[in-house]
């Protein structure tokens, strides 16, 4: 005989609350974030459009758009391939991203 509870409360899933946090009023987080997993991006010393686009979290149609806007580092040519170098791009956001010509301002041997 149902007492006017809408689900069955032995089917319920307990919830621990110390494991987790208030974010904002509508959203709980996990007290800890689990690591990212390690790409191939992460290994290597030249990047891919679609890699570069992984790292930054953006389409690849946006780093081509970024790159024919100036606002990436240059890439480089390995043959037919077009590479950007991983090192450079963390140095790069590290620095804020400026646009590629104030990028390579800041790392040219005239200033």
């Amino acid at each position: 005989m149902s007492r006017g509870i809408p689900y069955d409360l032995e089917n319920t899933i307990d919830f621990d609350y110390n494991q987790y946090t208030i974010q904002s009023p509508n959203m709980v987080m996990p007290l800890s974030q689990p690591a990212a997993p390690a790409t191939a991006a992460t290994n290597r010393l030249a990047i891919s459009a679609d890699e570069m686009a992984e790292l930054l979290g953006i389409s690849r149609a946006h780093v081509w758009r970024l790159h024919s806007q100036g606002r990436i580092p240059r890439p480089v040519r390995l043959g037919r391939a077009v590479r950007w170098d991983r090192v450079t791009i963390e140095r790069w956001l590290a620095a804020g991203a400026p646009p590629r010509e104030r990028w390579e301002a800041m790392h040219s041997g005239n200033n």
